[in-house]
């Protein structure tokens, strides 16, 4: 038995060991090396450093969905694996869009516009709770916020392609189905529409509704670090990139650029789209209230929790005008706005929590 003192033993075993590897690097063949490290009780394994953890890479998702190219982008060191959670987040989005989408003619929404509901008719779970989230911000905007303006907002787009304006028997007429009121909801997924009721347009919504799905996805799939694009007018954050305070978005209509972190962001916006003459414009967004187009020129960015509830306060506000959208974002926490005028100026509205 080696009677010496153990701190004597332990210092020697240290000088072999830093031996063993002085000669390791100067050429020693492993045979010796594996044999002089097993006499001083050293095995392989114990020499080894730490791993050096993986590197998150940026992967990137895209598909053409709901009329524009959704993008899902994501860091993670497990490639595969992300790519299947973001392959499943854009698949949610393209179930939902074959539910909501007012051009597929056998989508569920469209097959509702065209049988209506004169008696009470079973919806299915998704499109019971966005018509249901849409009716809650139409009453909160008085009526600025309505999905029933399907037949208005059709037949604008279909003077729009003749490069005419509608003529104002068309207009009254399309404007006599708009009513919010003429949808009625009974928990858990019944729907009942009054008579004269339009279309029902998702248009100003169904986005954002899309884009918390996915993000919901996204998290349960453990890929915390993503941003979620929808044609640069609906995103939403999840945690930001390594080593950064959060995504860096540019506000359209603006030289603003913010980091998004945790939070979801809409913009809606009136540009002009000529039609017969240069003097006479209209865009794609339509008043519930007058039957007309939004003003043009006038850009609304909101920034909330919600993608759903951003995409439908952004339409809502840029109806309302500044003043009035403050009013109605009093009632919110956390949201923020971004009004951006014809002329370029710009202000901002924060309610915080």
């Amino acid at each position: 038995m080696d009677s010496r003192p153990q701190n004597s033993k332990r210092a020697e075993n240290k000088v072999q060991t830093a031996a063993c590897l002085a000669d390791l690097r100067t050429g020693m063949n492993r045979r010796r090396f594996v044999s002089m490290i097993a006499g001083i009780g050293v095995t392989p394994s114990t020499l080894l450093f730490r791993a050096i953890p993986p590197v998150d890479s940026l992967l990137s998702r895209k598909r053409v969905l709901m009329g524009t190219v959704f993008e899902v982008l994501s860091y993670s060191a497990e490639q595969d694996r992300a790519s299947r959670v973001m392959d499943l987040a854009l698949a949610e989005v393209e179930r939902l869009d074959t539910m909501f989408s007012s051009f597929k003619p056998n989508s569920e929404l469209s097959r509702l516009n065209q049988a209506g509901c004169s008696t009470p008719c079973r919806l299915s779970p998704d499109l019971y709770r966005i018509l249901e989230m849409s009716q809650e911000f139409a009453r909160l905007s008085g009526g600025r916020f309505d999905v029933t303006v399907g037949k208005l907002t059709r037949l604008w787009r279909q003077s729009q392609e003749e490069g005419r304006r509608p003529t104002e028997k068309d207009l009254r007429e399309a404007h006599r189905s708009v009513g919010y009121r003429n949808l009625i909801l009974t928990p858990p997924d019944r729907l009942l529409t009054r008579p004269g009721v339009g279309e029902i347009d998702l248009g100003g919504i169904g986005k954002g509704f899309a884009v918390d799905r996915a993000a919901q996805i996204l998290r349960d799939g453990g890929l915390n670090r993503s941003l979620i694009n929808a044609g640069r007018s609906s995103l939403l954050a999840l945690d930001p990139p390594p080593h950064q305070d959060g995504w860096r978005i540019q506000i359209q209509s603006t030289d603003q650029e913010l980091a998004l972190t945790n939070r979801a962001m809409s913009t809606s916006s009136q540009p002009a789209v000529p039609t017969i003459s240069e003097e006479e414009m209209f865009g794609h967004i339509f008043d519930p209230l007058t039957g007309q187009p939004a003003e043009f020129g006038t850009s609304v960015t909101i920034i909330c929790g919600s993608g759903a509830a951003a995409d439908a306060l952004s339409t809502a506000c840029l109806l309302l005008g500044y003043e009035q959208s403050c009013k109605m974002l009093e009632s919110f926490n956390d949201v923020s706005m971004i009004w951006t005028a014809a002329d370029g100026a710009s202000r901002t509205f924060t309610r915080n929590q």
